[in-house]
């Protein structure tokens, strides 16, 4: 059964009012009408829900227009038919522009409930189309809070390759605004030359309904290359025809990273095998070689022979040390490991340097009297310190200065953090620092690779520095290098100390050091050292605002110079670096306060506490970087 309308009529006379429900009755439209006669019970009932509103238009002190301009204000959907006796055409026709659903003349009775059932369908229709409105609004705000929430970025593109839709994760991977990727072809702005044709192969699959699932390397608007998977569908219409795709990006750059130090590893591996094969042969040539030689020179009196006889000796023994160095690469360093205080080695490795390098080279020692102690074989260590001392004199060869550190450090949660070689705890570290030549950025990756060298035929075997990684890991420790081409290289090695001398935890840090919501510009071009920093200020005290290099810290200064109380930049950073910052940035503000921080101790030169500047080396741990930020936002 269905339910009964309700319908409100405003009418002033009873008798038209009660003809007009008999109307309504007898032609089968079941209703309950309420009957208001003025103005103001007119108004009152709008407060309640109706189905269907009749009005007289001539109502004493009212009219039709002023009852329908009332209705239209609280509900623009509800039907609303004029029924009067005196309307004329031009006013029925105006009532209707003005939202009238329809109108009746009284002396036509017969139209009216044709009139109301085509009122309440209509009605109905547009409750309907509403519903499905709102129900597809619903349904695009969940698909685009979906969207928004994938961690993965997302991509939809047409069949020529042009970008129609993004969302927020692919702009925020690629540095992008929408705007900027919109509109643009794909293949010609996320990845380089080399890479274009893989992508336009790919859509020519998609094209024939095929996904596709492959990795490439995607260009950032900053200019460096990411690894992305990339997961392709090909989007089909009801007809069957590909009209284009979507594909999801995931950053993989981090795992690419792994898989190559995993091959590289299998590689030197090998490497090791091989090596250690050809050493042991070796041994057995050159052991006959060296036991003869003695034999030969009591025979021999002849001084020409003689000194043959020396040049093959110191040869066969420069071979023999080669060989080595080969095993103890291939082999790995074994031995007793004891209890050694560094700074003795330090001594001895100091005297040998003093004797027989050159005296351009300045040689600096730093080795405090209360460092800790290590676990491990003196004589391998020794090698590591002779091996970098070594180094670093071969890479002034006009001389310099080299300066030899040993420290006590603590690494807590944020260095480790950033160094995924490192574990919570104390270290000893020693640090060997040049003013040399410098690494190439291209070749940093490759100088602990065995038989890699860039000195002359002759003067380097490329096993040096390969022998010390070897020996530094067989102690737990590891390694961090840190140079810039013309500005010399440091360097460090960190050595855990005597299970012993480990504290069950790191010292806590002080209330000094704690923030008082100053806010800090934090500028470094490394994302995992910005975000670091940015969550260890944050949770002592600081508010943090990050820059990606120079000319975006200028940008973020300029706009909250007035509120950010230090900057910490990077010194190292393309496109602008921190020398060139710190210059833009004192001539903005020449009060600004700046912490410098660098891997290189010659980069801290350019600070000068009395002007606001200060200087921290990298790596630090939270514990320096809080104490290094509280000094200078302390300093008269």
């Amino acid at each position: 059964m269905e339910p009964r309308l309700t319908i409100l009529h405003f009418e002033d006379s009873q008798e038209d009012a009660l003809l007009i429900r008999e109307h309504l009755e007898s032609g089968g439209i079941q209703c309950d009408v309420s009957l208001v006669q003025n103005r103001a019970s007119f108004v009152k009932a709008l407060g309640d829900r109706w189905d269907l509103i009749l009005s007289d238009f001539n109502v004493p002190g009212f009219d039709g227009f002023a009852a329908l301009q009332l209705v239209r204000e609280r509900d623009p959907h509800i039907p609303f038919i004029i029924i009067s006796g005196t309307i004329g055409e031009e006013v029925a026709i105006e009532s209707l522009k003005r939202g009238a659903t329809d109108y009746i003349l009284k002396d036509k009775p017969a139209r009216l409930v044709p009139a109301v059932q085509r009122a309440l369908q209509q009605a109905e229709e547009r409750r309907q189309r509403l519903q499905s409105e709102t129900a597809l609004v619903k349904s695009e705000e969940r698909y685009r809070t979906l969207v928004s929430s994938l961690r993965e970025g997302l991509l939809e593109a047409d069949n020529d390759d042009v970008i129609q839709f993004v969302n927020d994760q692919l702009c925020v991977s690629l540095g992008y605004q929408r705007d900027e990727l919109l509109g643009h072809v794909v293949h010609r702005l996320l990845v380089s030359e080399d890479d274009q044709a893989q992508i336009v192969e790919k859509n020519l699959v998609l094209r024939r309904g095929i996904s596709e699932q492959y990795e490439i390397r995607c260009l950032h608007k900053d200019g460096h290359s990411l690894w992305m998977e990339i997961g392709a569908s090909p989007i089909i219409d009801a007809s069957g025809a590909v009209i284009g795709y979507v594909a999801t990006f995931s950053d993989i750059t981090e795992k690419k990273l792994l898989q190559e130090q995993f091959l590289r590893a299998q590689r030197l591996e090998g490497i090791g095998t091989l090596a250690g094969g050809i050493a042991h042969d070796l041994n057995n040539v050159l052991g006959p070689i060296l036991l003869s030689l003695e034999v030969m020179r009591s025979k021999v009196a002849d001084p020409g022979l003689l000194r043959m006889i020396d040049t093959i000796e110191s040869s066969g023994r420069r071979g023999a040390d080669l060989i080595k160095q080969v095993l103890s690469f291939a082999r790995g360093v074994h031995g007793e490991h004891v209890t050694v205080q560094i700074r003795h080695l330090v001594g001895e490795v100091e005297s040998i340097m003093k004797e027989t390098f050159p005296k351009s080279v300045d040689v600096a020692i730093k080795a405090p009297k209360n460092l800790w102690t290590v676990s491990g074989d003196a004589t391998q260590l020794h090698q590591v310190l002779m091996n970098l001392c070594v180094n670093a004199r071969d890479a002034m060869p006009t001389g310099g200065r080299l300066e030899l550190k040993c420290e006590n450090v603590e690494l807590d949660e944020q260095y480790v953090a950033m160094h995924f070689e490192a574990k919570l705890g104390r270290y000893v570290c020693l640090s060997v620092t040049d003013t040399g030549i410098g690494i190439p950025p291209e070749i940093k990756t490759k100088i602990f690779d065995p038989f890699y060298t860039t000195k002359e035929v002759g003067k380097g075997t490329g096993l040096g520095l390969s022998t010390v990684l070897t020996i530094v890991k067989s102690h737990g420790g590891f390694i961090n290098v840190y140079s810039e081409p013309g500005k010399g290289a440091t360097f460090r090695v960190y050595l855990p100390v005597r299970a012993s001398d480990v504290p069950e935890k790191l010292q806590e840090h002080e209330d000094s050091v704690v923030g008082k919501g100053e806010l800090i510009l934090v500028v470094d071009d490394e994302e995992a050292v910005r975000e670091i920093t940015r969550t260890t200020l944050e949770a002592f005290g600081y508010a943090v605002v990050t820059a990606n290099d120079g000319t975006d810290a200028i940008s973020k200064y300029a706009l909250g110079k007035n509120r950010i109380a230090l900057v910490v930049t990077d010194m190292m950073m393309p496109y602008m670096d921190g020398p060139a910052t710190i210059r833009a940035l004192k001539k903005m503000n020449p009060n600004v306060r700046i912490l410098a921080v660098s891997g290189l101790a010659q980069n801290g030169q350019v600070t000068d506490r009395a002007t606001g500047v200060a200087f921290l080396n990298k790596p630090y741990t939270a514990q320096k970087l809080l104490e290094s930020i509280r000094a200078v936002l302390d300093s008269k």
